[in-house]
């Protein structure tokens, strides 16, 4: 209801309500004081079903995932050509992932704002240092793959060197079912 939406809105966020358009708190204060006077609602909320349902918005990111890995492939192929300008591939390794670290960072202060999204960055790098030492491991394989992508791009044609770097799926899939002794 609106009066739950409102008194929500105004008890988790009370940190951030002074930054809601004066129009918009004086609105939420009458419905409140409306609804608990026994008034009618100022506001009717009305529920609808959502416009996309969760299997459309799995097709789309992986529609999406299809495209990005095509075009990585092809643009790193076509950076690599001769005549372009050279460049080091750990730079272009390390920039990518600045980048999805930038992303990232803006994302979680999005949805939980700069102070709780600080303290979380906080807690999971400096507080759990375990677990940060125990993902430097794959993130450290992670960079040398990206690396030895460069150099597979620069000696390969774009469509061998996609079809090579996409087999990683099915050895993660063998090693999976054989290893870990696990159902795909």
């Amino acid at each position: 209801t609106i009066i739950g939406c409102c008194e929500l809105v105004l008890m988790h966020h009370a940190t951030r309500w002074k930054l809601l358009p004066p129009a918009i708190l004086m609105l939420m204060d009458r419905v409140v004081a409306a609804s608990r006077d026994g008034a009618q609602p100022i506001l009717r909320v009305r529920h609808s079903t959502p416009r996309l349902l969760p299997s459309t918005i799995g097709t789309a990111v992986l529609c999406a995932l299809a495209v990005q890995n095509a075009c990585q492939m092809l643009s790193m192929r076509y950076s690599r050509m001769p005549g372009q300008p050279k460049y080091l591939s750990s730079t272009a390794v390390v920039v990518a992932e600045v980048v999805k670290l930038v992303f990232s960072f803006i994302m979680l202060m999005q949805q939980v704002g700069v102070h709780e999204g600080l303290l979380c960055v906080w807690h999971g790098l400096f507080c759990a240092w375990q677990d940060t030492l125990l993902v430097g491991v794959p993130a450290l394989l992670y960079l040398i793959q990206n690396n030895l992508l460069y150099v597979a791009t620069t000696h390969l044609d774009a469509a061998t060197c996609q079809v090579a770097y996409q087999l990683k799926l099915l050895t993660t899939a063998f090693f999976s079912v054989t290893l870990l002794k696990r159902h795909i």
